[in-house]
Parts: C-alpha cells; sequence; structure tokens
C-alpha cells in the first residue's frame, strides 16, 4: 500500500489513542521511524517502516476513559454496535483538556465495559463529529464491528448527509435538477484554523 501519515497509522493501529494525542507524542520526539526520531506527524512511513514508540511515552498520562452517567440519545442499540446522536457542546472523545464529559465516558457507562475497547481512552469509538457539531456517532461493540467500521471509514464507502446553516441563499439547482450539488476542495480556512472551507490550493 501507499505511504500514510505517521499520525494517522499509529492512530489505526492503536486506537486507545486518538490521532490528535499520538500527533503530540511525534512533538515530544517519542516517536521513531527506522531507528531515527521523527518530529512531523504528518511524515509518510510505509509498510515494513520499523515504527517505535519511546518506552513510558505514556507515563504521565492515565489511559482509559471514566464511565460517567451522561445523557445521550440512542438511536440504534444491538449486538455489534449502537448509534448515539451526539448533542452539540460534547466532545467525541477524550482529548487533553477534555478528559470528562465526552461521548466516550456516556458509552463507557452505559455499555458497561461491554464495547470494544473499554478499556481505552476511546471505547468503541470509529470516528468523530467537531464539539459544536451535532449527528450519529456509530460505536462498535465487539472488535469485529469495530474492523469493519473502520475499514468502511477508510475506504470512504460510508454515506454521509450533513445538515448546515448558510450564510446568503445559494443558486439555484440546474435546470431539470432537485438538488444543488456544490463540488469544491474543502481545507483549513487561511486564516481562521479552527475553521473548514473551501480552498481552490487545498
Amino acid at each position: 500500500s501507499a505511504p500514510a501519515r505517521l499520525d494517522a497509522c499509529l492512530a489505526n493501529a492503536f486506537p486507545e489513542r486518538s490521532r490528535g494525542e499520538w500527533a503530540a507524542a511525534v512533538a515530544a520526539e517519542c516517536v521513531r521511524v527506522n531507528d531515527v526520531v521523527v518530529k512531523r506527524k504528518s511524515a509518510k512511513v510505509a509498510p515494513g517502516d520499523d515504527v517505535r514508540v519511546v518506552e513510558g511515552a505514556w507515563a504521565a498520562e492515565p489511559l482509559g476513559c471514566e464511565p460517567e452517567d451522561l445523557p445521550i440519545d440512542v438511536l440504534v442499540d444491538d449486538e455489534q454496535f449502537l448509534v448515539a446522536n451526539k448533542a452539540v457542546g460534547m466532545v467525541t472523545h477524550p482529548a487533553p483538556g477534555s478528559r470528562n464529559g465526552t461521548l466516550a465516558n456516556a458509552v463507557a457507562a452505559l455499555c458497561a465495559g461491554d464495547v470494544e475497547g473499554a478499556a481505552a481512552s476511546r471505547p468503541g469509538i470509529v470516528h468523530r463529529l467537531d464539539k459544536e457539531t451535532s449527528g450519529a456517532i456509530v460505536v462498535a461493540k465487539t472488535a469485529a464491528a469495530g474492523r469493519s467500521l473502520r475499514g468502511q471509514f477508510a475506504d470512504r464507502t460510508v454515506s454521509k448527509v450533513y445538515l448546515a446553516v448558510v450564510a446568503r441563499p445559494p443558486p439555484p439547482p440546474e435546470e431539470g435538477e432537485d438538488e444543488l450539488v456544490i463540488d469544491a476542495p474543502i481545507g483549513r480556512h487561511p486564516t481562521r484554523r479552527e475553521r473548514m472551507a473551501v480552498a481552490f490550493d487545498g
């Protein structure tokens, strides 16, 4: 397979840590690739590369997700997975500065350990939504469901539908069409980096 970003590879291989946490570990010079310390989270790694994490890199940070009895809206719940409607203002999973009050904390309590990676910081969480975005989050309850769901998201075979508020009326659909299609590249906003925007140079 083609080379991929270091932080993404680590998060995929070890989902008990978020991509942001792995990026922080790389920045702290706690990751070596082929016996060389790597300082860029975007560094490319290829199949066969020897990737090692410095022993004790997480010693100062507790691992796990503390169960919390938080109200969440469960849309679907079966033996393999559940789907929860994440509320606006709720963080998806624990991260530095947001260890409690997350959807993952609620899932850990709701499932009482009966969820994939229950002892991890992201129990069963295979994707995320931004804090201020509400919507359906799929949670794997078994290892098989976790592998399947992560593969579907990685292969982009999951269909996602978003509702958005626009600042002004959009142009009408083309003649004969009943919906408007906006097909443009998305990237970081050039000056407000916490936001996404149409970025033709992205």
